[in-house]
């Protein structure tokens, strides 16, 4: 079997090998700059090449074991290895994706993203109940406050009898890339404490895909968020927090 994640590591000691030394002036570390994001754009194809071929022999793999058409009593340990492969190979990409500052899409707030019109009250709702198993409103309807509100007692809310319409489904590895990307560019993180940048952050609390939207929270590795938990509101759906961890929405760029 090729070990396709040479051709990675490859890439990466091409780019630790760029610089800006020697360039005088403005111009010339536009033009180096330049030619860097061209050679990481030029990398960047080749790698999503390559995962596309290891993807398309990884199922062909599972579909023989699947259906017995193979007696290579090998095959589980080569399936094994190929999928460590793809994980380090989908590694790489990501990490040249945060080194060009190629973001395949943006993150906002869950409020930002009800205010624009992306999700709808009927969204909001399916989401607390993934979240929780509850769905809960404010009795002031959409003019609730927003919060974070931490004396939760006090608030003015009733449970909602709610059945979601749409089943969650498991969250595809190349979206939680794409996420992970936009948010370690989104918030400038560079240092990922000698970790795989896919393993340094960490999803959680993942509620699904609504008209495009990705609804999910997100942290970096060893982040320390106090343990207070909070309430608050979006269109009158009530959602909750701790620490600094609230909902966040990825979505595509068209």
């Amino acid at each position: 079997m090729k070990k396709i994640c040479a051709v990675a590591m490859s890439a990466v000691l091409l780019l630790g090998a760029l610089s800006f030394a020697g360039c005088d002036g403005n111009a010339d570390e536009m033009k180096s700059l330049q030619e860097q994001i061209n050679t990481q754009t030029e990398l960047l194809q080749m790698l999503e090449g390559k995962l596309t071929e290891q993807t398309e022999q990884l199922e062909k793999l599972k579909e023989e074991v699947a259906d017995g058409q193979t007696e290579n009593e090998n095959l589980l340990d080569e399936l094994n290895a190929l999928e460590k492969d793809r994980e380090n190979l989908l590694n790489d990409l990501a990490e040249l994706e945060v080194s060009a500052g190629k973001s395949k899409g943006i993150i906002c707030t869950l409020q930002e993203a009800y205010e624009n019109g992306e999700l709808t009250r009927d969204d909001l709702m399916h989401i607390s109940y993934y979240c929780t198993g509850e769905v809960y409103e404010h009795e002031l309807g959409e003019s609730a406050p927003r919060g974070p509100i931490y004396d939760t007692e006090a608030q003015k809310k009733h449970k909602v009898k709610f059945t979601p319409s749409k089943e969650l489904t498991e969250l595809d590895r190349y979206i939680e890339k794409d996420i992970k990307v936009a948010f370690a560019i989104s918030e400038k993180v560079s240092d990922f404490k000698g970790l795989p940048l896919l393993k340094f952050f960490l999803i959680t609390d993942y509620s699904g895909e609504f008209s495009g939207n990705y609804i999910f929270k997100i942290s970096g590795y060893g982040d320390g968020f106090a343990d207070v938990y909070f309430e608050y509101y979006v269109g009158g759906v009530c959602f909750s927090g701790s620490g600094g961890w609230m909902l966040s929405v990825f979505s595509y760029e068209e």
